[in-house]
């Protein structure tokens, strides 16, 4: 019966079914794991058992593996000593893009453990194994030299993970890895700018909400929540009212569409969007439909219209201007590209 949830659980994910063991991870290269939360109590039911996967790392790997929670939820912290002091935290919500500069720090961390010995594992889980997870890992790949390309990274990682080649999904996920290609090839670094934020507009909003507002973050911290203001009609854009007010936005920024049925409904997110400003191009940013967090899901338009769009308008504020992307003003070490890429 607990084979069974387990399967039911991982859905499309591919399982490790070997030596008696039956764990909810799979192989990305012989030395990148993605797996499962290590779960405990009655959890333990239908994800991986710590007993378990701690067993076969044990077994397969020795004192030969690293584990890096990418977690966030206060229920999913476990002390080092679980693994044998071997754990390294890189937290992130779940659905939602990570720290820009987390990326690097990760990635970083992970080919150090990987250069101290040929036989050395990176296992990489968040809570399913899959969204987070995958964002670390095809980031790693790119910046091992694996792939040079973001798409690359994410079709291998799609195929090595799941049944169905879908891997990483969250789009605000897949453009932060896009973002790190561009970051790992770029011959000088991007100049981190404080943008002023113009006009935001947005086309496209499930019929159900008659009004809908636009919270905006940066860095987590809410810097403006606009007014609740008539939704936009059909195929038309409807501009977000930023009622004067300077936003300057600098670094990761969240864009969280809320919808509300009446003046009195209760209000619901049914959107987001991660953006980082230092690859912010001509001013503008365009998100279609496929580019948009929840939106995305509607493939055959049956809630959110086919030419759903949020625009971003800015201007350049010139405060910050010079500064590189890369902390202290030095663009990402490129070392590590000239790496010869893991063997498959």
């Amino acid at each position: 019966m607990q084979a069974k949830l387990r399967k039911l659980v991982s859905k499309k994910k591919r399982r490790l079914v070997i030596d008696g063991f039956d764990l909810d991870m799979a192989y990305v290269t012989p030395n990148i794991v993605a797996m499962g939360f290590p779960s405990t109590g009655r959890e333990a039911i239908f994800r991986n058992p710590l007993s378990h996967l701690k067993g076969y790392l044990d077994s397969k790997h020795g004192s030969h593996y690293k584990v890096y929670n990418l977690c966030s939820e206060a229920s999913r912290q476990y002390p080092a000593t679980v693994f044998d002091g071997r754990v390294a935290y890189f937290p992130f919500d779940d659905h939602n893009a990570p720290p820009f500069f987390m990326i690097e720090d990760c990635v970083k961390d992970m080919h150090a453990w990987l250069q101290k010995d040929p036989e050395n594992v990176c296992c990489v889980h968040c809570k399913a194994g899959k969204g987070r997870t995958g964002v670390m890992i095809c980031a790693y790949m790119l910046y091992s030299g694996y792939w040079t390309k973001a798409v690359d990274s994410l079709k291998f990682y799609g195929a090595a993970r799941t049944k169905n080649q879908k891997g990483v999904t969250i789009p605000s996920q897949t453009r932060y890895i896009h973002y790190f290609e561009r970051y790992l090839t770029r011959s000088t670094a991007p100049s981190l700018l404080a943008l002023r934020l113009k006009s935001v507009s947005l086309t496209g909003l499930p019929k159900k909400y008659s009004k809908f507002s636009i919270v905006i973050l940066v860095n987590t911290f809410e810097v403006y929540r606009s007014p609740m203001t008539v939704a936009p009609k059909a195929g038309q854009p409807r501009e977000v009212p930023l009622s004067g007010k300077e936003i300057m936005l600098c670094g990761d920024a969240k864009f969280v569409i809320y919808g509300q049925h009446g003046w009195r409904g209760k209000k619901k997110v049914c959107a987001t969007a991660w953006v980082h400003t230092a690859f912010v191009r001509g001013g503008a940013v365009t998100l279609t439909k496929p580019e948009i967090d929840k939106a995305c899901k509607d493939k055959k338009h049956k809630k959110w219209p086919e030419e759903t769009k949020l625009c971003l308008y800015f201007d350049t504020a010139g405060s910050g201007a010079g500064t590189g992307l890369g902390r202290g003003g030095s663009l990402l070490s490129l070392g590590p590209r000239l790496v010869p890429p893991l063997a498959v």
